[in-house]
């Protein structure tokens, strides 16, 4: 019996979230510790619902690589250009909600640290990444490991994110830990971070 599960399901009835369409552990993570004006990273179809918190929904592309459905973004713009196209500590939230595994592993605590910049003094970054280690042909029922967002970034989880690459990827990027949990994503495992 997965107690995780169920203990999220009650959180996220508990923290008023139950409304969202989709309560998985990593966006009730997400909605649990976002606060003030948010930017989310990566939004896809926004399946936690941000936008109706007034969120800013960004992402790459206005589509979904593998199977077309339409992202929910206010902007398209991407992450490793951060903080164009916002003023540097616009939001006192920024999410990059299972985003970071998609791009090369070098690349992520520059990711990191351009988000910081884009956080006010005492905000926030909320950081959600699988540790998925099931082939890329095993993680869409669409997919067939060759989509990707744009060159660089893959549509598929490249690499399951451990605790280890985690905090070494926060270290480089000059961030520190509130917090960090264990995630169950349901197929597999991941993990929670805030960090400022």
């Amino acid at each position: 019996f997965n107690w995780e599960r169920t203990v999220d399901q009650l959180e996220a009835w508990m923290g008023g979230f139950d409304q969202h369409p989709m309560n998985i552990a990593q966006f009730n993570f997400q909605l649990k510790h976002a606060r003030g004006r948010i930017l989310n990273i990566g939004c896809a179809d926004d399946p936690a619902d941000f936008a109706s918190l007034g969120a800013v929904n960004m992402d790459l592309r206005p589509t979904m690589p593998i199977d077309g459905r339409a992202n929910r973004a206010s902007v398209i713009a991407d992450a490793r250009q951060l903080p164009a196209p916002f003023a540097g500590g616009s939001f006192d939230t920024v999410i990059l909600g299972d985003i970071l595994e998609h791009f090369e592993a070098s690349e992520a605590p520059t990711i990191i640290a351009r988000a910081k910049q884009c956080v006010t003094p005492g905000g926030r970054i909320i950081v959600t990444v699988p540790e998925d280690y099931r082939p890329v042909e095993l993680q869409h029922a669409n997919g067939n490991g060759s989509h990707t967002y744009a060159d660089g970034i893959s549509a598929y989880h490249r690499y399951p994110v451990t605790a280890e690459l985690l905090y070494d990827w926060m270290d480089k990027a000059g961030c520190k830990f509130r917090t960090m949990e264990r995630i169950d994503y349901g197929n597999f495992e991941g993990w929670g971070v805030v960090a400022c």
